[in-house]
């Protein structure tokens, strides 16, 4: 794939550096799009659209480690949207990381309740002994009738 250079780089728009990491990804070329997208998270740090980019492609090159890392500024500007708590809590739970997998387990049913993702959270409640927030959990879930 053409490499840009750095002076055409910083004349490209969103839109172009979002179509950049599309074809490159349609190219098989993971690590060129991994760059396009670098390029528009600094030129657009707020861009959500680029950082869920970041996101899935770290996780298909496994690069968990730097997935997990941008759980922060998704979280923050991702309040609502339960993909993103459960994609990091499974990214907790594969970086050992258990109770803030928990944490986030739980944060995903308060936004969505779903039956599997909650047996999921007890167990993993009762294997870190954190019996206060499965019992709390058990009973706010039969108390509502979920």
């Amino acid at each position: 794939m053409h490499r840009l250079t750095q002076q055409s780089e910083q004349n490209l728009s969103n839109e172009q550096l979002i179509e950049a990491v599309a074809v490159a990804l349609l190219a098989d070329d993971l690590r060129q799009a991994l760059y396009f997208n670098s390029v528009l998270i600094a030129q657009d740090p707020e861009s959500v659209e680029a950082r869920l980019a970041d996101l899935r492609m770290s996780l298909a090159a496994g690069d968990i480690e730097h997935a997990w890392q941008s759980r922060h500024w998704l979280l923050e500007n991702q309040p609502n949207d339960v993909d993103v708590y459960i994609q990091m809590a499974e990214l907790g739970e594969w970086n050992n990381a258990f109770p803030e997998a928990l944490t986030l387990w739980m944060k995903a049913l308060e936004l969505e309740y779903d039956a599997k993702r909650y047996e999921h959270a007890w167990r993993l409640a009762i294997q870190l002994f954190d019996f206060e927030r499965s019992w709390n959990y058990s009973i706010r879930y039969v108390n509502n009738g979920r």
